[in-house]
């Protein structure tokens, strides 16, 4: 096995994180994150004193059975003379969480790991005195059985509900959130354009390769090894001027939500040992990521990301994917890596095998698709692993020369009537509009405050007409990404509304604001 650097200051950067969402959604008023600041202990073994004074705040008001709300909050801060630690309540580049138990966990985690390594010393410096430490070691059984004890295993109680809950995808069928997928192709085959395409559409909010619409807009982080950002911005043009996206905000869009890291180093090493550890690099990256939670990581390619690594070591490569493969958790991102093809896989089918360097890449990753050049000079998009069956897996392609650049297109033209956008569209103005009550037959109707859908999603989709959005709103139904809630009202009358499934689309549709850029 490899080891990781620095595990008690890794954990201690996930859980400054975590607790810091966890007590700005505790803030809100929240009844989960409120329960879990209360369950943890008052010493937080040296997280900083700006979460000791709020855990200690949101603790006694609990106590007290005040309202707790961010306002409050920032009035205890002041009557106690703490106006220094108001900044984790107003920090925008920290969002509140929306899984407060896996954020408390987090914190636990940190908590057992400084306490195991203080124990481990001590024992150690018993035995070299001469004691057998005995009463340390059996301190040290019980914290590990406390940590197990202390697991909060998952319900599968409502096996029907579970199941029917929509996994959360990005681009539906092809990229799921808080996952690693594969982007396998020959050198200059083109999926440095592919994946550029899959950036420009996540923080434009629209489809540009069909069949690929994204489900959320948001923030890219794009990791480019090879291609300097005038070469980018080259590539993005030809996108912009192919695609005709000139008058529909683009170029604000990358501005506001694209980052790329065009000398970026690598984000594992070697040490004397011969184990693998994550670079300095690498822990800023999960770090800021974290903090950012974009929608989309791109990393190309995966040869140049692991520097010195032996691509042909499954124990490099296994463990260079595992650290990507946190950063998607943590961060709740999906994150795509692209890699090249072994030479001589040109006549064979399309395969996760045929990923160059050792197969530990494609083990590790959740997704892998292979692009490839077909007899007519054309390209085709496989899915080569997947663990989720979707409705298609294969997509063709070509490449188009536009100006001193080129880009992607779909077979037939470019994109400009996919569906998928119109339903994009319609679970963002939900996102935004949470109270706003939608009668399922207003849609159709396009009366009341169903005619502010309407409009908002005509004019986000304007290729879109009235019947495209009625349409759209009848699928999200269908999939069950679209509830129908009947209520009875004081008069005894029901009403029907149109809610987001609960949890899933929280985090999907989400757009953070206070971005930290690079």
């Amino acid at each position: 096995m490899t080891a990781r650097a620095d595990p008690i200051t890794r954990a201690a950067s996930l859980a400054a994180d975590s607790l810091g969402r966890l007590i700005r959604r505790a803030a809100q008023g929240n009844a989960e994150a409120v329960a879990e600041v209360v369950s943890l202990p008052a010493d937080l073994r040296g997280l900083g004193r700006p979460f000791e004074v709020l855990v200690d705040i949101i603790k006694r008001m609990d106590g007290e059975r005040r309202p707790i709300t961010e306002d409050a909050v920032l009035e205890e801060v002041i009557i106690l003379g703490e106006s220094g630690v108001a900044h984790v309540l107003l920090d925008h580049a920290t969002p509140p969480t929306h899984d407060p138990a896996r954020c408390a966990g987090h914190v636990r985690d940190f908590l057992r790991a400084v306490e195991r390594d203080a124990l481990t010393a001590q024992h150690r410096a018993a035995v070299l005195a001469g004691d057998d430490g005995t009463d340390l070691l059996e301190r040290l059984v019980s914290l590990e059985q406390d940590g197990v004890h202390g697991l909060k295993f998952a319900g599968l109680g409502d096996l029907s509900e579970l199941a029917d809950a929509p996994l959360p995808w990005l681009v539906d069928g092809w990229l799921l959130s808080g996952n690693v997928t594969l982007l396998a192709a020959p050198g200059g085959v083109g999926k440095s354009m592919l994946s550029l395409a899959l950036a420009a559409s996540v923080v434009h909010g629209r489809a540009l390769i069909n069949g690929m619409a994204p489900l959320a807009q948001g923030a890219a982080v794009m990791l480019s090894y090879e291609d300097n950002r005038t070469a980018v911005a080259k590539r993005l043009r030809a996108l912009q001027r192919h695609h005709k996206l000139d008058g529909e905000g683009f170029e604000a869009d990358l501005d506001k939500h694209l980052h790329l890291l065009d000398d970026p180093r690598p984000l594992a090493e070697v040490d004397r040992a011969g184990n693998v550890r994550p670079t300095a690099f690498y822990t800023e990256l999960a770090a800021t990521v974290r903090r950012m939670q974009p929608r989309l990581v791109v990393v190309d390619t995966l040869r140049r990301a692991g520097g010195a690594l032996d691509g042909n070591a499954a124990a490099h490569i296994g463990e260079l994917l595992s650290l990507l493969g946190d950063l998607a958790r943590e961060s709740g991102a999906a994150v795509l890596v692209l890699a090249h093809v072994r030479k001589g896989t040109g006549k064979a089918d399309a395969g996760a095998e045929n990923v160059r360097g050792s197969s530990a890449a494609t083990d590790e990753a959740r997704g892998a698709w292979e692009l490839r050049k077909t007899a007519d000079g054309n390209l085709e998009l496989h899915i080569t692993k997947t663990n989720f069956s979707g409705d298609q897996n294969r997509l063709h392609l070509r490449v188009v020369p536009v100006g001193d650049a080129a880009c992607l297109e779909s077979i037939g033209g470019p994109v400009a009537n996919d569906p998928r956008d119109v339903e994009a569209a319609v679970m963002r103005w939900f996102h935004a509009n949470p109270e706003t009550v939608i009668n399922p037959n207003g849609v159709i109707q396009g009366k009341g405050a169903a005619g502010g859908l309407v409009s908002a999603v005509l004019a986000s989709v304007t290729w879109a007409r009235h019947r495209d959005v009625e349409a759209a709103v009848n699928r999200l139904i269908a999939d069950k990404k679209l509830n129908i809630e009947t209520t009875k009202k004081a008069n005894r009358h029901k009403v029907e509304a149109l809610r987001p499934v609960e949890g899933v689309f929280d985090e999907l549709y989400t757009e953070e604001e206070g971005d930290v850029p690079f």
